[in-house]
């Protein structure tokens, strides 16, 4: 048992490597995303993670809005989102909906 989780988590990172590139649609997307749920919020990313031998937790570098929030007052900040990838080209990282046009004094 202990050697099925390690291979299927191992298989579940090389599609997610293989098979999430820019070129991804909206239908793959959707599906693929289930892989995503197993290994985080199920933890089978950790679970894997401890049954290999290793201490701590496994690191997953994305971008955070932590800087990006003390650049406008919060209650300016109608939305907000943080995350990362490259579509057709362009990159998308963070994106914010505020309550006030920008040339406007925000404090």
């Amino acid at each position: 048992m202990k050697d099925e989780l390690l291979t299927i988590v191992a298989s579940d990172l090389e599609f997610l490597a293989d098979k999430w590139n820019q070129d991804i649609d909206d239908p793959s997307l959707r599906r693929s995303s289930n892989v995503l749920r197993i290994l985080l919020v199920d933890e089978n990313l950790l679970k894997a993670w401890r049954q290999a031998g290793f201490t701590g937790q496994p690191q997953i570098l994305a971008p955070s809005l932590q800087n990006r929030l003390q650049l406008y007052p919060l209650d300016r900040i109608q939305f907000a989102q943080t995350g990362g990838a490259t579509y057709k080209d362009t990159t998308v990282q963070t994106l914010f909906t505020l309550n006030v046009a920008l040339n406007q004094d925000l404090n």
